[in-house]
């Protein structure tokens, strides 16, 4: 694997969510003796030969974390022995490289070929992973690593030119680009180079980790994981207990519910017949105050019935007011009405006062003026 560090990205989202990416995959060598830090010699003839591979390779990533925002290494898992290839199952495919040509580029005032890489990265699947891209590319954390395979016509072995390819120094003739990963830490080969950035020629710090710094930042970030996931257990668990109350108490208040709605409707029953009783006790009211007129009535006429209506006329005002409101009126006071009346019309009356009736009524002289009291007896 080579390691290269160089990036160009475009500022704004440009292509339906995704963003374009520049990046140099790796160092063609000029010379037949240089190398990588990991003893592998590029050489231009063989590259171009495979070219066409790097064309649709993923570009990927391994995260810190399950924000997906910094990237580690390329997420190596193990060889699968039947097909003869590594795996990465522990990386996530964060973008494409859509072509692949070589270039030259200035590194520490020197012109060097490289081979560029372009592409797209899935900016609305990633958008943590592409701001932190941006934020740090300029301070010289960024890394990119290129991954190569061998060809199934060589049951996926690489092919070197070298009849025997040393650790220090092997070219590979016959493989396949298989994708590049992006990563934060610079791996132990310390094969990664500074190159143009941004077309400008910048001397970035660099972040170099060796391979026990790595393991220490995946042991940390493996025991944050299990810490999280025990919280995440014990929240469960409090989840569990909290959800076991919470039914309970809805069951209760689903039973205290339903005597709410009970003793509501026994109120409405209750208000119902207190109406109807209301009404009821309106409408006998109403028939036993007809019913006491009546009666009322019923005892005056009974009480003027011995006098005349021209006797009756001597209290008109009364009667008419008593017809109205039989309780305002007392039958006393009209009967007392008549009776003035007729008094005060017999003494006004010489004829009376002398004893008239005694010869009318064929009586005597003693009888008429037993007569002439008012409240004697009439014939």
């Amino acid at each position: 694997m080579t390691n290269i560090k160089y990036f160009e990205l475009s500022k704004k989202n440009s292509k339906s969510g995704k963003r374009k990416i520049k990046m140099a995959l790796l160092e063609i060598h000029s010379k037949a003796d240089d190398t990588n830090d990991n003893g592998l010699h590029w050489k231009k003839e063989y590259i171009m030969n495979n070219i066409d591979t790097a064309e649709g390779m993923p570009i990927c990533c391994e995260f810190a974390d399950e924000t997906k925002s910094v990237p580690l290494g390329h997420g190596y898992t193990g060889i699968d022995s039947a097909e003869n290839i590594p795996l990465f199952e522990n990386s996530e495919v964060v973008g494409s490289i859509s072509k692949a040509y070589p270039e030259f580029v200035e590194i520490e005032g020197k012109k060097k070929e490289v081979l560029i890489g372009e592409g797209w990265l899935y900016q609305q699947r990633y958008p943590e992973f592409v701001k932190w891209l941006s934020d740090n590319m300029e301070k010289g954390n960024v890394f990119s690593s290129i991954e190569i395979t061998g060809k199934p016509e060589n049951d996926n072995n690489i092919v070197y030119e070298e009849d025997e390819p040393l650790e220090d120094m092997r070219t590979a003739k016959e493989f396949a680009f298989s994708g590049t990963a992006i990563l934060s830490v610079e791996p132990a080969d310390k094969s990664a180079v500074i190159l143009q950035l941004n077309n400008k020629t910048k001397e970035s710090e660099k972040n170099i980790m060796d391979e026990k710094t790595i393991n220490l930042i995946a042991e940390t970030v493996r025991k944050t994981v299990e810490d999280i996931l025990a919280e995440n257990k014990k929240n469960e668990e409090t989840s569990d207990t909290l959800n076991k109350t919470i039914e309970e108490k809805t069951n209760e208040i689903s039973t205290l519910n339903d005597e709410i709605a009970k003793v509501r409707k026994a109120i409405e029953e209750l208000e119902k017949e207190r109406d109807e009783w209301y009404v009821e006790r309106q409408a006998l009211e109403q028939k036993i105050g007809t019913l006491k007129a009546e009666q009322r009535l019923a005892e005056m006429d009974k009480a003027i019935e011995n006098f005349t209506d021209e006797q009756k006329e001597y209290a008109k005002e009364e009667i008419e007011e008593f017809k109205k409101d039989p309780e305002k009126v007392e039958i006393n006071s009209i009967v007392s009405k008549i009776y003035e009346e007729i008094g005060k019309k017999a003494f006004a009356n010489k004829e009376y006062r002398s004893g008239i009736y005694s010869e009318v009524n064929d009586v005597t002289e003693k009888e008429a003026e037993k007569i002439s009291d008012i409240y004697s007896d009439i014939y």
